[in-house]
């Protein structure tokens, strides 16, 4: 009896020991692809939807990869500081940076190109997150400071401080709602969204910590970093709930499963560990990367796992097996409404406008009384002034109520030099509703410093005849020297210099000097652009400028587009406008 009991203890032990064998377990995750880069990799991210993975190296490019078979989609390089931190929004359609030089970059993925840079970090961001409706970016890093950042228009919304070292790891909980951080102050901190509450924090290392992930039902969160263990942590109180002990390195990268049933990590002892977190334990050691590991990721359909490390290999390992139902998204708390109905400018009348002055009144609307609690910002920053030698948020200067209900705030804004972009914040006292204005745009200009550096240039597109007599038997020729004229009596009063070019006319003549002009404008000079004489359409209304030489033998040739024409102002740094003669009725391109 007794050998009966040590033999099934012994088959029970060797049950146990098959199956938790990364040998048997390496069977079932298999490599499915690996793609060698030029240097290093820093960070890697699946787009939400899976088909794509980006991939951060130390050569300062992204990379876009396809999840299935590993081509190489799409090269992003600005050609800049280099990147650190990368993240997809969550309709895919942009991925979010932190760089070297302390901006943030949010990229059009489809074009490949930079869409925004956002400024106010005092050193590098070292992670960037956005949260579950893609409407708000969090980033943190060298300076010590988690922002929070409107992501339509790059508004820095609240500026969480309490860290006292590099923030190395941030990420927002699944509703959005909470963001958790943590660093080289070993310390993980939990913080609400809408007030900047800090709901906990807790010393979980003894060692810098290097990553964190939040489950994807919100409940926990995980921490790893240099003494070479996983803790998972109670998201709401920060009790420690579980310790995975395997990794014999520091630990520099962590995901929860979209099931949060396991989680994957990778450092610097070059193993994948695939971790079930119920039972505590590694039940998979995927190996093969020859230097430490920098990255690792669940795909979000939980079908694939990617890692990337300072051996220059991204690989991609087939996660099927696991058998992955991903947790449908929490819904966030919060509702954003439509600013149009909700906020209006009432003064300055015209967006955008000019000011002549630095000190002017600007007047908004907020039409819904349910919004009590406002926020005005300058360029993306909120408004404050130096008092008493203290920098304060600068209240309206007046708030009225009117009889409907129809909050009127006004501020007086001190203007910064040439373009201003200003924009209204206004949520409800719970938190659960939040409205942004449509940006304001003032360009302040300086009549002092215009008259001594200023140049005004003037590119005239006016033909004085038609040469087709039918043509030109229904052309009033512009006089444009009374135009002239008045321009020219601002030389000395408004601007330093004016410079009027009348060009010859054809087409590869006019485009050349339109870009011409325009590129030897700096940002203090104003470019203008007149252009009168007949114009005409086509079947999809496309607007074109008929040359003094058409006829209807040539007429198709001697056409320009007017867009074409115009987008010389989009080449210039200074301000510029356009002034087209409209006396001339647009009609329809002749059979």
């Amino acid at each position: 009896m007794f050998k009966v009991k040590i033999i099934l203890d012994l088959m029970l032990m060797f049950c146990i020991i098959l199956i938790c064998s990364p040998l048997f377990s390496y069977t079932q995750i298999t490599l499915k692809f690996i793609k060698e880069q030029e240097k290093a990799i820093i960070s890697t991210v699946f787009s939400p939807d899976s088909k794509n993975i980006a991939c951060l190296t130390a050569n300062k490019t992204i990379k876009i990869y396809d999840t299935q078979t590993g081509e190489l989609i799409k090269a992003i390089d600005d050609k800049g500081e280099g990147e650190i931190c990368i993240n997809y929004s969550p309709d895919g359609k942009n991925i979010i940076s932190g760089c070297w030089d302390k901006n943030l970059k949010i990229w059009d993925v489809d074009k490949g190109i930079l869409i925004r840079r956002m400024y106010g970090h005092l050193q590098a961001a070292r992670s960037v997150s956005y949260n579950n409706d893609g409407q708000f970016i969090a980033s943190a890093g060298w300076d010590d400071v988690i922002k929070i950042w409107y992501a339509p228009t790059g508004v820095n919304l609240r500026n969480f401080k309490g860290h006292t070292q590099c923030i190395r790891s941030i990420k927002f909980s699944p509703n959005g709602n909470r963001i958790a951080s943590s660093g080289y102050d070993l310390e993980l901190k939990v913080w609400n969204i809408s007030d900047g509450e800090l709901v906990f924090s807790k010393k979980v290392a003894d060692f810098p910590v290097e990553a964190i992930s939040y489950s994807p039902d919100g409940k926990y969160i995980a921490t790893a970093g240099l003494e070479n263990s996983i803790k998972i942590w109670n998201a709401e109180n920060g009790n420690l709930i579980k310790v995975l002990k395997g990794h014999t390195n520091a630990v520099y990268s962590i995901s929860f499963s979209p099931d949060g049933k396991y989680l994957v990590s990778g450092g610097n002892d070059k193993i994948v560990k695939i971790w079930k977190i119920e039972l505590g334990i590694s039940i998979f050691d995927l190996k093969g990367h020859k230097l430490g590991i920098r990255t690792v990721n669940f795909s979000p359909d939980g079908k694939f796992i990617v890692s990337g490390a300072i051996d220059k290999e991204m690989r991609v390992w087939d996660a099927s097996f696991l058998s992955i139902v991903p947790i449908v998204n929490i819904p966030t708390n919060t509702n954003k409404l439509q600013s149009e109905r909700i906020i209006s400018w009432e003064s300055p009348e015209n967006n955008p406008t000019i000011s002549f002055t630095r000190h002017i009144n600007v007047t908004a609307q907020i039409n819904n009384p349910l919004f009590k609690s406002i926020q005005f910002f300058l360029n993306k920053a909120e408004y404050k002034k130096l008092e008493n030698n203290n920098i304060e948020v600068v209240k309206p200067m007046s708030v009225k109520v009117t009889q409907n209900n129809v909050t009127e705030v006004t501020y007086d804004v001190y203007l910064d030099i040439n373009e201003n972009e200003i924009q209204l914040f206004a949520e409800s006292l719970d938190h659960t509703s939040y409205v942004f204005s449509k940006p304001l745009f003032v360009k302040y200009i300086d009549i002092s410093e215009q008259l001594k550096s200023t140049q005004l240039k003037v590119l005239i597109i006016s033909p004085e005849k038609y040469y087709d007599k039918k043509i030109n038997s229904k052309f009033e020729y512009a006089n444009i020297s009374k135009f002239k004229g008045i321009i020219k009596t601002q030389e000395g009063k408004l601007y330093n210099s004016v410079n009027i070019v009348t060009p010859n006319f054809s087409e590869d003549n006019l485009i050349n000097i339109a870009d011409s002009v325009a590129s030897t404008c700096s940002k203090q000079d104003v470019y203008m652009l007149l252009i009168s004489g007949f114009f005409v359409k086509d079947n999809t209304n496309s607007v074109y400028f008929v040359m003094p030489n058409a006829n209807a033998k040539n007429f198709e040739t001697e056409i320009i587009s007017l867009e074409k024409l115009c987008n010389s102002i989009s080449k210039t740094p200074a301000f510029g406008g356009i002034i087209i003669d409209e006396s001339h009725v647009c009609q329809n391109i002749p059979k």
